[in-house]
């Protein structure tokens, strides 16, 4: 079917929904984008693919039409009479132009490579990665969203094992199918770590339209154990590198301690002393909070790491009903910057690190202030200790 009979069959199609009306997956739409690309560049998609993916990453087992006599290629041989509501897809027929839909033929390896670019940026900038990793719009689903044309699922891991108190964690997917063949990228962001999963069975599809439970199963086992066992261990790696006590050198009163709470989200500053003042206890009070966590915001230099302090506050009981517009919906990022000093925003901290990761030194610019990190002989864990930043 040329590109111009296929155009003139989606015209005479009644539309799904109105425009940005509520989102609706369409391959058709992802056929025009490819043929957009095309028209655009003046070469193919598959010329694309081939320079643009294929050969900066070095991947020999991806293919934009089915390899032919190849010995390593996982072929089902269906049995039309299993497959029920489906149409039987024979493998070696390719999709034409309905590729760009998602129609590569790839090995667990090449997509495994695919995703690690995707999160280390190697083929892209890092600000246009990061803009692609971004929800589009929401769904009717509390904890799931959609990219482009990312299928965004939202968990809630708890701030450390054991935690009552979680925090969302959006997981970057995209799942595909025909036939014997299911795919499934599945990427998260804030740990970069990603999975790979692909099942070849003449069951892949049930006869109701159901997935394969192998491929339903292998998925939430991946998120469940891997995705919570990354977050402990980020919290942990952020507690022996960068949690402790940090001192002028200077001969000032000057010092912060900062260490993992049980509940806290980030690295809570458990105490704060400027030239012999403590922070909380003055400033804080005067400018409404008492207590920080310190978060981490992406932004990294040579030797420097930066982060953001959440300031907040205790939280009476609320009387009455419980309140709908601000329901928990935490105003931080609203807040970022908004006290300054000097021209410069109160609540940023830069580490200074060593070449084994560790921090060295913590700045307050806003303070101008620079302190040392002593050095501990145990590495430092969880902090037990009752502190008023572990009641906020």
């Amino acid at each position: 079917m040329s590109n111009t009979e296929a155009i003139r069959l989606m015209l005479n199609q009644d539309p799904a929904t109105a425009t940005w009306h509520t989102p609706v997956y369409s391959n058709e739409a992802l056929q025009l984008l490819g043929w957009a690309y095309e028209n655009i560049t003046g070469k193919s998609m598959e010329d694309g693919f081939r320079t643009g993916i294929l050969e900066p990453l070095g991947l020999s087992r991806s293919f934009w039409s089915p390899p032919k006599d190849d010995p390593n290629a996982n072929i089902v041989e269906l049995d039309p009479s299993s497959m029920k509501d489906l149409v039987g897809y024979d493998f070696e027929e390719g999709l034409a132009t309905y590729t760009p839909t998602g129609g590569i033929y790839s090995s667990l390896g090449d997509l495994s490579a695919i995703g690690r670019s995707i999160l280390s940026s190697s083929l892209l900038p890092p600000s246009t990665t990061r803009e692609w990793l971004r929800p589009i719009t929401h769904s009717q689903h509390t904890h799931s969203a959609i990219g482009r044309p990312w299928e965004i699922t939202r968990m809630d891991l708890p701030f450390a094992p054991g935690s009552e108190r979680t925090r969302l964690v959006d997981i970057y997917a995209k799942n595909g199918g025909i036939a014997a063949y299911l795919t499934y990228l599945i990427l998260s962001p804030d740990h970069g770590i990603g999975f790979t999963l692909m099942v070849a069975s003449k069951t892949s599809f049930g006869g109701d339209g159901d997935l394969d439970a192998t491929f339903s199963i292998l998925s939430e086992l991946l998120l469940e154990k891997w995705v919570p066992a990354a977050e402990a261990a980020a919290r942990d790696a952020a507690g022996d590198d960068l949690a402790g006590t940090y001192v002028a050198d200077d001969g000032s009163d000057s010092t912060a301690e900062l260490a993992l709470v049980r509940g806290r989200l980030g690295l809570t500053v458990k105490r704060l002393v400027y030239n012999g003042t403590d922070f909380f206890a003055t400033v804080g009070k005067n400018l409404g909070f008492q207590g920080a966590d310190l978060q981490f915001v992406g932004l990294k230099d040579e030797g420097e790491v930066s982060f953001r302090a959440v300031f907040s506050n205790i939280e009476g009981e609320s009387a009455g009903r419980a309140p709908v517009l601000g329901k928990k919906c935490a105003g931080t990022w609203g807040g970022a910057g908004w006290f300054t000093y000097g021209n410069t925003a109160l609540d940023e901290a830069v580490f200074s690190l060593g070449v084994d990761g560790k921090a060295t030194a913590l700045s307050f610019p806003a303070l101008r202030l620079k302190l040392i990190k002593k050095p501990t002989k145990e590495l430092v864990g969880f902090d037990d200790s009752h502190t008023a930043s572990e009641e906020l």
